[in-house]
């Protein structure tokens, strides 16, 4: 059940990235036109700039940075202090792991808490320049706390489930 668990958040990490991916690439694209319009077409065009890039590139990068923590959160690819965990025993460091990931789920739920009140008491406001609900820019707070709930459960689990003799960590999520 649990390998089964693990192949399924494998795909929802691949698919995380991937939209972490075309969101910076979006990103990228929209802050080169802008740019690109603010500095030459200005010159010829006298509304050239397209007033909401800078509004949705603020959205963008927030989408980005959550989406991209809850997918590192994964693959263990977020910043940590490996060089500590690795001097530790096996043991230890199977409960310390646990306590980590246990830890960072506590601060998701906070954060999905949190975030679904921000997103409840903004969502009655409307965006300046762009024609949508502010609160669904801050979806991503909740979804991407939901995502890391999801994750660092699955992880402390598979650390518990790890036998004591796996010093080399195989075993972990693959």
């Amino acid at each position: 059940m649990l390998k089964k668990t693990v192949r399924l958040l494998n795909i929802l990490e691949r698919i995380v990235t991937a939209a972490t991916a075309a969101f910076l690439v979006i990103l990228t694209i929209i802050i080169c036109y802008q740019v690109f319009s603010r500095y030459v077409l200005s010159r010829y065009f006298s509304k050239a700039n397209l007033y909401w890039i800078e509004e949705m590139s603020g959205i963008f990068m927030m989408w980005i940075g959550l989406l991209g923590a809850a997918g590192a959160v994964w693959t263990d690819s977020h910043m940590s202090l490996d060089l500590l965990v690795k001097k530790i025993p096996g043991p230890v460091k199977k409960w310390l792991k646990f306590g980590i990931d246990i830890t960072i789920t506590v601060f998701s739920m906070f954060l999905v808490y949190q975030g679904m009140i921000l997103v409840i008491n903004t969502m009655s406001a409307d965006m300046a320049t762009l024609s949508f609900p502010l609160g669904v820019t801050y979806l991503i707070l909740p979804a991407s706390g939901v995502l890391t709930v999801i994750f660092c459960s699955v992880k402390a689990i598979n650390h518990l489930a790890v036998s004591d003799n796996n010093e080399s960590g195989k075993g972990d999520i693959e």
